[in-house]
Parts: structure tokens; sequence; C-alpha cells
């Protein structure tokens, strides 16, 4: 696009019989490659196939050819875009290594403030706590259990009561009545990483 378009020429609509025809066109084209790949294919095919001992119906290649080739062209219409790189910043010299740098949509952060923006909006009731904090970390015990004890709470408490300990398997069966102190939430989540 040069300097001296003017803006009809930005809004100005192509004929649409001249657009279709550029489509077709091309589609044609498409279609016309695509069916002499497959015959080229094919031809590699029987040809190794003759080499090994093997006879198949060249038809046959062909047509394995071509629906390899249309199935390929599908998936790549259909591919979910790639995902976008993250670039970590760069260390100095000169950089604590202990310490995380936070970077512009970095995940860690993004999951950090989730789990900060439920603690405190169930500080105040033990109804919301019990929903938005209780039942998470409830299903993070049960996938730990299962990932490296082989347990399922619900279907064997005893084993499970076992190994969570009685102040973990009290705080996970039962309601809270109150938002517990920051405190007590750490000791339940550092029994938790026990596991």
């Amino acid at each position: 696009m040069s300097d001296n378009t003017s803006l009809n020429d930005l809004l100005r609509h192509e004929d649409e019989t001249a657009a279709d025809q550029r489509r077709s066109r091309s589609a044609g084209w498409e279609l016309a490659k695509t069916v002499g790949y497959a015959a080229a294919l094919a031809a590699l095919v029987e040809l190794g196939l003759r080499v090994a001992g093997l006879a198949v119906p060249y038809l046959l290649a062909f047509t394995a050819m071509l629906a390899l080739l249309v199935l390929r062209r599908l998936v790549r219409l259909v591919a979910a875009p790639p995902l976008p790189r993250l670039v970590m910043p760069r260390r100095s010299a000169g950089d604590d290594e202990a310490e995380y740098r936070w970077g512009v949509g970095d995940g860690l952060r993004s999951a950090v403030s989730r789990w900060e923006s439920r603690l405190e909006w169930g500080q105040d009731s033990a109804e919301r706590f019990t929903h938005n904090v209780q039942s998470r970390l409830a299903v993070l015990v049960d996938e730990r259990l299962r990932l490296r004890h082989g347990i399922n709470r619900a279907a064997d408490p005893d084993r499970a009561r076992a190994v969570l300990g009685e102040p973990l398997w009290t705080f996970l069966a039962h309601p809270v009545r109150k938002p517990l102190a920051p405190r007590e939430l750490a000791a339940l989540v550092a029994r938790m990483e026990q596991l």
C-alpha cells in the first residue's frame, strides 16, 4: 500500500464476479496440484512395492495418496493457531537466582492472582470460603491422593483419613463455620504439600 492511497481506494468493493473467478481459479489450481502430487506419490509407492515384490493396483495407491493429501489439507484448515511464545526476561549478572521475575502474561502470576482473589473474597463469609477455597483444595488433595497413594477419598475413607491426618481430614470432610486464619490455612497447605 502506497502513501498516496486515498480513503476511497481503501473502501472500494471489488466486483463480486471478478473475486469469484479468482477464487475458483485458485481452488482449481489447488485441486490440480493435489491430484498431481497424489499421482506422483502413488507412482512412487507403486514402484517401491514392485521392487519389494508386492503388487497393488495403481488406482488403489492413487486413491489412498489423494485421501491422505486431502485429509492433511483439512487438518491444516481446522488446526488451532499456534500458541504465542513467551519471552522470559534475561537475567543480568547481579540478579538474585532465588527471586522469581513476574513477567507480563506469566501463567504462574495469573494462577497466584486467582488464588489470592479467592482467599480475599472468602475472608468475610464461611459459605464463600467453603465454595471458593475449600472445594478447590479438596479437588487438589483428591488428585494428590490418587496420584501418589492410589487412594480415593470417597471409595476408601479410612485409608485416606490415615494418610491425610486428622486436621486435614476434618477440614475437607466438613464445611467450615468461619473462614480460617492465615496461620491455620498455611498449616493445612503445608500438610497437603507433604502428601
